[in-house]
C-alpha cells in the first residue's frame, strides 16, 4: 500500500519505556542503525522478519540483518526514548499515518480501510 501511494507517510515509533530490558534496547538501536546504512527496503524486510517471529531473538535477527551499533545509533535511540515519554507515547510499536496515531487495534493491512 505505501509504495502505491506517495502521499502517505508512515512513521513506526518504538517506545521502550524504564523497564527496557536488554534485547528491545539493542533491537532498537540496531534499527536506527540499519536506517543510517541501507534504504527502507531493508529496513521493511527487518521490521517484516522480527514481527512475523514466534520466538523473537535478537542474537539470531541481528545475525540476518547485521548492522553496526556506533555511539549516533544509541545516542538516537536514547533521544527517541525521551521524546516518547514527553510525548506519552507507551505502545510498541506505535504506528502514525500522516500526523495521526494508530489505535493499538489496527495491523497495517487495516490501514487500506483507514484511508
Amino acid at each position: 500500500m505505501l509504495q502505491e501511494d506517495n502521499n502517505l507517510q508512515v512513521n513506526i515509533i518504538f517506545s521502550l519505556g524504564d523497564n527496557a530490558d536488554d534485547q528491545k534496547q539493542k533491537f532498537v538501536e540496531h534499527i536506527i542503525s540499519l536506517a543510517f546504512s541501507y534504504d527502507v527496503n531493508v529496513i521493511e524486510r527487518a521490521l517484516n522478519n522480527w514481527y512475523s517471529r514466534r520466538n523473537k531473538n535478537y542474537e539470531n535477527w541481528s545475525e540476518l540483518f547485521p548492522s553496526h551499533i556506533d555511539k549516533r545509533a544509541k545516542d538516537m535511540a536514547q533521544k527517541n526514548n525521551e521524546w516518547c515519554r514527553d510525548s506519552m507515547i507507551t505502545v510498541t510499536p506505535t504506528i502514525i499515518l500522516n500526523g495521526y496515531a494508530i489505535s493499538a487495534g489496527y495491523i497495517l493491512e487495516d490501514l487500506k480501510y483507514l484511508i
